[in-house]
């Protein structure tokens, strides 16, 4: 073997080592901040890095996960993303945002609660579950230990509906701006937008 076969068998083995240790540290990145589910005493707290989403819960697939959206730099809400696009797919319905800032908290004992001990609950599932997932459908649930499913996010829609996802009359889409909103009847669907007082609807 003469020296050029030698130098590039050595840059062949350093390639390699190389892409292993990479896979291998990407591999405990994952595991260390996003779980396939969720049991009683988890607790996630904001991490001020992260500028804006932290994932938290992964479906099966990758394709989706639940974790910290941070709005407006310094507030967040707990959101379904789809990863590949970042395209927010589920929030929860929180009326008064909780601070991006290590006071707020997701912790899990038999409801998923968005809290902070100083401000109290900003949202809950008000459940009595065992354990937390995400679908490969995006759908977060909240089961009991032999599979019934408490709560779930496809009866709470936001903005967004997916393939398979019921609709009913109980349900309503609002826009991300809250001025437009899709509601059922009992024989029709309704689209409805807000307008200020003394405007012209028409413009």
């Amino acid at each position: 073997m003469n020296m050029t076969q030698r130098l590039r068998l050595r840059l062949l083995t350093l390639l390699y080592v190389i892409s292993c240790t990479i896979l291998s540290t990407w591999s405990v990145v994952r595991a260390s901040t996003s779980q396939d589910q969720l049991t009683s005493g988890f607790k996630a707290t904001p991490n001020p890095a992260v500028s804006t989403f932290q994932p938290i819960l992964t479906d099966s697939t990758g394709n989706y996960s639940l974790g910290f959206l941070r709005l407006n730099k310094t507030q967040l809400t707990l959101a379904v993303v789809h990863v590949l696009s970042s395209e927010t797919i589920w929030h929860a319905n929180i009326t008064r945002l909780p601070g991006w800032s290590d006071p707020t908290q997701l912790t899990f004992n038999g409801s998923l609660v968005v809290s902070d001990p100083r401000s109290g609950v900003f949202w809950s599932t008000y459940t009595d579950g065992d354990r937390v997932w995400l679908s490969n459908t995006s759908n977060l649930q909240v089961e009991t230990s032999d599979g019934s499913a408490l709560w779930q996010s496809f009866d709470f829609p936001t903005d967004t509906l997916v393939e398979n996802q019921n609709f009913t009359s109980k349900m309503s889409l609002v826009s991300s701006n809250g001025i437009y909103s899709m509601r059922l009847g009992q024989d029709f669907m309704g689209l409805y937008a807000k307008f200020k007082s003394g405007s012209d609807p028409g413009q």
